[in-house]
């Protein structure tokens, strides 16, 4: 449930759909720079766009199997809940 105070954008745009994530999408992070990460379990990756494009950026998928979540720090790296199935955490970097 979103809190009362929530403003939407009305010209804002929609780019990630059922076609981009196939109903996979078990997790959505945004950063502090507005790269959109999205965790895509069914096709065991997590893709990523930056800000303001509409096209894929970066998609990780070395080792995943199924992730379920993650989150972004503040100094770039990523750390991918790959745990159901391989029982772990992975650390990537934005940078690498």
């Amino acid at each position: 449930m979103f809190c009362p105070l929530v403003a939407w954008h009305t010209d804002a745009l929609t780019w990630i759909n059922s076609t981009v994530l196939q109903y996979n999408a078990s997790t959505l992070f945004i950063d502090v720079n507005d790269t959109l990460f999205a965790t895509d379990t069914g096709n065991d990756r997590v893709l990523l766009w930056l800000q303001h494009t509409q096209t894929v950026s970066r998609v990780i998928t070395d080792g995943l199997v199924a992730p379920n979540s993650l989150f972004v720090t503040h100094n770039g790296e990523i750390l991918i809940d790959d745990g159901s199935r391989n029982g772990r955490v992975q650390k990537w970097s934005m940078h690498s």
